[in-house]
């Protein structure tokens, strides 16, 4: 999602500050706007420190932290800390910014779908105050969705204490074009379909969840 927004962004001629943990990652997604003067990336890992801006910034999006299961299941901390700490760090900044010259800034958190922990092999139909079920906290997948969970938590406590201007997006499975392929399950459905191979379903009962294109995620946030 992240570097689709940052393509809308750029069509809409608005100034965008890229950051992630590795420069030569920055530098390989986002080559085709080398010498655009409206772009730059910052070198740094929200999860221990939201580094220095050069300028104020109008938005913020936190769309930092793995979705993949692998990582997930493997790496459940990698998971926890930038949507935990990072969102944390970036909320604190804002608190800084608008201490400094007084301009507040809207911070927009990726939450997801996992919030509402539909565990059922039925569709269903959820509104959005339908929050109250949770992933048991033995779960393989609890790191992602319990801290999905908590960030949103976190946001609106920074709103309620701070008066932060907050707001929360939920996205749903999303698809779609992108530079740096996750390792998912729509997308090794596309790779093994352009390779002739099987589909392999591991999971035949799980959780329905709606699809989401990811320029409509990026014209939601929008």
């Amino acid at each position: 999602i992240g570097s689709n927004l940052v393509d809308r962004l750029l069509a809409l001629q608005s100034k965008v500050i890229a950051i992630g943990r590795s420069r030569d990652k920055l530098c390989s997604t986002f080559r085709n706007y080398t010498n655009n003067p409206l772009f730059s990336c910052v070198e740094a890992d929200v999860a221990h420190q939201f580094p220095a801006l050069e300028a104020e910034a109008d938005f913020f999006f936190h769309a930092a932290g793995p979705m993949e299961g692998d990582i997930i299941r493997q790496k459940p901390v990698s998971v926890i800390l930038p949507n935990i700490f990072g969102l944390v760090n970036c909320l604190e900044y804002l608190k800084k910014q608008q201490a400094r010259g007084g301009r507040k800034g809207r911070l927009a958190v990726f939450s997801s779908v996992t919030v509402y922990a539909n565990a059922s092999g039925e569709n269903q139909t959820f509104n959005e105050q339908q929050t109250c079920a949770a992933e048991p906290l033995e779960a393989l997948v609890a790191p992602y969705s319990e801290s999905k969970r908590m960030s949103e938590v976190i946001a609106r406590a920074y709103w309620r204490q701070y008066g932060a201007d907050v707001v929360m997006a939920r996205f749903s499975t999303v698809y779609g074009p992108t530079r740096n392929v996750p390792n998912t399950a729509f997308y090794e459905f596309l790779r093994n379909c352009l390779a002739g191979r099987d589909i392999t379903v591991n999971s035949p009962d799980a959780p329905r969840r709606d699809n989401l294109y990811v320029d409509d995620a990026v014209e939601g946030l929008l």
